[in-house]
């Protein structure tokens, strides 16, 4: 009855064996036709994906290398905006670049110190070529940034002479700053000429005409003439009827 027993299970075991063995086979089937249908297609992707991102990164490089040759070549052309009010010793704006090169280099302060400093008018420009004017402010930390107080200016003479220059025989009239005309004239034989200083002032020269003075100007040579309202120092009633007889 032993024997009878053990050889039942030994058949038993011998068919569980044979049918692992079959499934074993049958699962590596399975696998091989797996692999045979799709592997390919799974290498061919990976490939395909590797040749993509080659090229991307390619491109990339070729981009770049293009964008550095484009702000290499490009002109930039910053357009800012006006300073706003200072507040709190700082003064801000913005600024954009037009021709859009891609690159913040050489861009103008966007930020500055700056101080409410208090300005008179410049003054007239005198003739020393420069304009003044008083600055002030209660702020002893902003001394360093005080605006400028004297600077050059082109000086032009508010007093203008017909003449140019000193001439005692020709007469010609100044007029000053404030638009009033001054002649040359007569002071018996003396003319009194008219000029202008560096200051645009006007002044009064005297000089004595050897031959007398006439309508505002030195007589060139003695001429006894009638009936002129003239009569030179040399000439008598008999030659010139402007001088009084005796």
């Amino acid at each position: 009855m032993l024997k009878k027993s053990i050889k039942s299970i030994n058949k038993f075991v011998f068919i569980m064996l044979i049918i692992i063995i079959i499934l074993i086979i049958i699962f590596f089937i399975i696998l091989g036709i797996y692999f045979y249908k799709y592997l390919p297609n799974i290498n061919l992707n990976l490939f395909a994906q590797k040749e993509i991102s080659k090229e991307k990164t390619e491109e990339n490089i070729i981009n770049s290398l293009n964008n550095q040759t484009e702000i290499k070549n490009c002109t930039k052309k910053w357009d800012c905006t006006e300073w706003s009010k200072c507040y709190d010793q700082t003064k801000k704006r913005d600024c954009k670049d037009i021709n859009n090169c891609g690159t913040d280099k050489d861009k103008p302060s966007l930020v500055e110190t700056c101080c409410l400093w208090q300005c008179e008018e410049w003054s007239e420009c005198y003739h020393e070529n420069i304009q003044t004017r008083k600055c002030t402010i209660n702020e002893q930390e902003c001394e360093s940034l005080k605006p400028e107080t004297i600077r050059n200016c082109t000086y032009k003479n508010p007093c203008k002479d017909t003449e140019n220059q000193t001439d005692y025989y020709t007469p010609g009239n100044v007029t000053d700053s404030k638009r009033i005309k001054w002649e040359d004239y007569c002071k018996g034989d003396y003319i009194i000429e008219k000029s202008c200083s560096n200051t645009g002032l006007v002044l009064n020269q005297e000089y004595l005409c050897p031959y007398g003075c006439q309508n505002g100007s030195c007589i060139t040579t003695i001429s006894c003439i009638n009936n002129d309202y003239y009569c030179p120092s040399n000439c008598t009633y008999e030659t010139d009827n402007d001088c009084k007889n005796g």
